[in-house]
């Protein structure tokens, strides 16, 4: 898949029915799961009992998580010339961040806020994927889109900015994709609130992006001059005051998004701020504790995600911390997609 296909297939799927959804899931899940039991030795023996050429139900297939995922990684991997070992090697070079592994996969790590950090491969598929939801489902509003295209598209992120992260990974593969586009920076989170500061008014970004808490701390610096045309956040939770607080020092727009590195743009915000699985390119299953379903409008313990479009690393019903409450009523907005909203994580 070409990013030009990924951008047709998202941009199509946007006018999909539920039923139509539902379909393009099963037909994508059954491609995936037949694809992980064929290339990958954990997948193989995980699905043993399972005939990928019937006509499986998803919650048929067993669950999986990030401890066995990172006891069995070379195993859980679909290419058998990709090693933690050489990923060890590899990222040990921190020159490498954004630069593909065997000029086919980049390495992201994750943070380890719940006590198990992760490594995580990035084909080039689900890169294109990514692309393509962010090309047409990161604005809430049109008005914010255009203002923002007007201005040159001038985006800032304040991130964690030295490692593997998904954030300062993507934003680098970029750079040295397009290494003539100046239009984006990534500042680092952990610098003087000065220099943050500095940079900033410098660009003066038409988007500013980074996590809700440092965002927070930034808007109380009056020396701060920048206007954006839109503040989207993301990486935490987006409480109501720390919205408020970030529409009334940059006058403009604020939103969020939920994502996770394993399973990528999971869902997006319109502007009733509902936040809308990207159910084409991911399943969400929130469940209880002991992983029952639990019920549309009923607070979830955990969610199991399934990511469709990563086939060197398959995410499929992978366990996630993350309380969510899911919703199916029709949203105000127009999408035929479900929403979510986001309480937290269970860890914390």
């Amino acid at each position: 898949m070409s990013l030009i296909s990924a951008m047709l297939k998202t941009y199509v799927a946007n006018g999909l029915t539920k039923v139509q959804i539902r379909k393009l899931q099963q037909k994508r899940l059954k491609r995936l799961v037949k694809y992980a039991k064929k290339n990958s030795p954990y997948f193989k023996e995980l699905y043993k009992d399972i005939d990928v050429n019937s006509n499986f139900k998803l919650e048929n297939l067993p669950i999986t998580n990030k401890i066995d995922m990172m006891q069995n990684f070379d195993a859980y991997l679909t290419d058998r010339n990709v090693t933690m070992n050489k990923i060890k090697e590899y990222t040990s070079n921190i020159d490498n961040v954004g630069r593909m592994i065997n000029n086919k996969y980049l390495i992201f790590k994750t943070s380890g806020s719940t006590g198990n950090p992760a490594t995580i491969l990035y084909d080039k598929p689900n890169i294109d994927v990514a692309s393509a939801v962010a090309a047409f489902r990161t604005f809430a509003r049109k008005e914010d889109f255009k203002k923002f295209m007007k201005n040159g598209k001038r985006t800032a992120g304040v991130f964690a900015n030295h490692g593997f992260y998904l954030a300062c990974g993507m934003s680098r593969y970029l750079s040295l994709q397009m290494p003539r586009k100046k239009n984006k920076i990534t500042i680092d989170v952990n610098a003087q609130e000065s220099q943050i500061i500095q940079e900033l008014n410098e660009f003066n970004p038409a988007m500013l992006s980074g996590y809700p808490s440092n965002l927070a701390v930034l808007a109380d610096f009056d020396e701060l001059k920048i206007r954006p045309d839109v503040v989207i956040t993301g990486g935490e939770l987006l409480t109501d005051d720390i919205r408020q607080k970030l529409e009334t020092k940059f006058n403009c727009y604020v939103q969020t998004h939920y994502s996770c590195t394993e399973a990528g743009e999971i869902a997006c915000e319109c502007f009733n701020k509902h936040l809308h699985i990207n159910e084409d390119w991911v399943i969400v299953e929130p469940v209880d504790k002991n992983n029952n379903p639990v019920a549309y409008g009923v607070r979830a313990d955990k969610v199991l995600i399934t990511n469709l479009s990563n086939y060197i690393q398959p995410f499929i019903r992978y366990e996630l911390t993350d309380r969510v409450i899911v919703h199916n009523e029709k949203c105000k907005c127009g999408k035929n997609t479900c929403w979510l909203e986001i309480e937290g994580r269970t860890d914390d």
